[in-house]
């Protein structure tokens, strides 16, 4: 990251307690990102310039893409779903196994069942994102029964009830231990930078939005936004004085 013609700012109020201030910090800056390795360059120990500043946006965001690959899906949908009875109104199935999958830019499961129909069941819906449960899942499932290699309309009674809703479920997909995943990444950068430069950084990922979603051949690509709050401590400003 190159600082040019940056402005360092502390928020208002601040207080100035002894020999220390209390504050928030933003640096603005200009960043230039490339794929190739750039030239290693020697800075001047020099600062932009700062002032007071009232408001201060409590985090920054950043853009992320998440992979989401079939394989890992499917056995996430094996472990929570594989030996499951879903029962209503004197008709159950029993879900031998499960394969995750794509269709036509939609998300596809091919669920093995036995019991009031035995056979294989094909749920797809359009590939959705549900902020608050941090959810990827199908949306306007359709279940369709599969024999052989052509595809039927599923009996009324697969197509409705609890049995229905029980099948939806099969298409949703919880991202949270992906996030977990994130922010285990970003403190292992922020350890590394506080060795680096004798600093006390702190970083935590907040809420995200998925932009897009993109179905692969392989994987699903989630394009998400992530709010990331960041907080350092200064035990000087000697960097300040002139």
């Amino acid at each position: 990251m190159v600082s040019n013609g940056g402005r360092f700012c502390f928020s208002y109020p601040a207080g100035n307690t002894k020999s220390y201030i209390e504050g928030k910090i933003s640096l603005k800056t200009q960043v230039n990102l490339s794929s190739s390795r750039p030239k290693e360059e020697t800075f001047k120990a020099r600062v932009p310039p700062f002032a007071w500043k009232e408001q201060v946006r409590d985090s920054s965001l950043i853009q992320l893409i998440m992979e989401l690959d079939y394989d890992h899906m499917t056995r996430v949908a094996r472990k929570n779903f594989v030996g499951n009875k879903f029962t209503e109104g004197g008709k159950s199935i029993e879900v031998l196994d499960v394969v995750v999958g794509k269709s036509k830019g939609k998300l596809q499961l091919s669920v093995s069942v036995k019991g009031s129909f035995n056979g294989q069941l094909i749920l797809e819906g359009i590939p959705s994102f549900d902020k608050n449960r941090s959810l990827l899942y199908g949306s306007n499932v359709e279940v369709s029964v599969k024999t052989g290699n052509v595809l039927h309309k599923a009996a009324s009674w697969l197509l409705k009830g609890k049995i229905k809703s029980e099948l939806d479920k099969m298409l949703q997909f919880n991202i949270t231990e992906n996030l977990d995943k994130v922010q285990e990444q970003v403190n292992q950068n922020v350890i590394a930078m506080n060795k680096k430069y004798k600093m006390d950084l702190r970083a935590v990922i907040g809420s995200i939005v998925v932009d897009n979603i993109a179905l692969r051949p392989d994987r699903v690509n989630a394009f998400i936004s992530v709010k990331l709050w960041l907080g350092t401590t200064l035990d000087t400003l000697y960097l300040f004085q002139k």
